[in-house]
Parts: structure tokens; C-alpha cells; sequence
């Protein structure tokens, strides 16, 4: 789904949108997949739509007992910390809602200014949360 959501994507705009997979899939629940799906979609439309990109990546990368999603874009980039901060944590509905699917996985969501130009957005998603070994 996120391989074709990056084709479409990259169709209707003039960005080179790239996909990626690294590793051996694990098993992800419906909701998983859905909340997954739905904040590479976000991240790659406020990349999209902010960074003035012209290459955005899209990324996962399935790491033993963990799945990392991330989105990096070529361009503007931006540092959220600063204007999380600026703002009191009022900022767009995008990165609102971000925050929201990423809480609701149970997951981490960071924002990484790629020097010297871009965002990385990433969220890391533990796979077997009861598995103790």
C-alpha cells in the first residue's frame, strides 16, 4: 500500500517520490496497518506541500522486534522542536494528527533536521510489545 500511495504520489506532482524496504515483514494488525499507512500519508503531504522537495523517500525498514517508518525529504526542511516550543504546542493539523496516530501505536515519533537540507520524520514501532525474550 505505501509503495503505491508513493507512485500515485509522485504522479501528480512534479517530486520524485521513492519507496524502500528493508528486512523481513512482520505481522502488523489491521489498525496497525491503518494508523501506519495513514501517518506516511501526512508526513508525505506536509512534505509535499512544505518543503518545496523535489526527491521525498519513503522508508521501512523491519528490525527484529521493531518497525521504523520514516519520510525524508531533499529541501527546506524544518526544525519542530523550536516552533513546538514557540507555540506552546499549537501547530498545524497535520502534525497534529501525527502526533495522534503515533500516540495511539503506542509509538515514537521524531523529527530530525537532515543537514545539510530536509526533514526526517520517523517513527519507530515495537512489533511484539508482550514478547519478553
Amino acid at each position: 500500500s505505501l509503495r503505491e500511495m508513493c507512485v500515485k504520489m509522485a504522479d501528480r506532482s512534479s517530486v520524485r517520490v521513492e519507496f524502500s524496504e528493508t528486512g523481513s515483514p512482520g505481522q502488523l494488525d489491521k489498525n496497525q496497518e491503518l494508523l501506519l499507512y495513514r501517518i506516511a500519508q501526512e508526513a508525505l503531504t506536509n512534505a509535499l506541500k512544505h518543503a518545496d522537495a523535489t526527491q521525498i523517500h519513503v522508508k521501512t525498514a523491519w528490525l527484529g522486534n521493531h518497525l521504523e517508518l520514516s519520510i525524508n525529504d531533499n529541501r527546506r526542511g524544518f526544525d519542530f522542536y523550536p516552533i513546538q516550543q514557540a507555540f506552546a504546542g499549537r501547530h498545524g493539523m497535520g502534525i497534529y494528527n501525527l502526533e495522534n496516530r503515533v500516540a495511539l501505536l503506542g509509538s515514537k515519533l521524531t523529527y530530525k533536521k537532515n543537514i545539510p537540507t530536509g526533514t526526517i520524520v520517523s517513527v519507530k514501532l515495537q512489533l511484539y510489545p508482550n514478547d519478553f525474550n
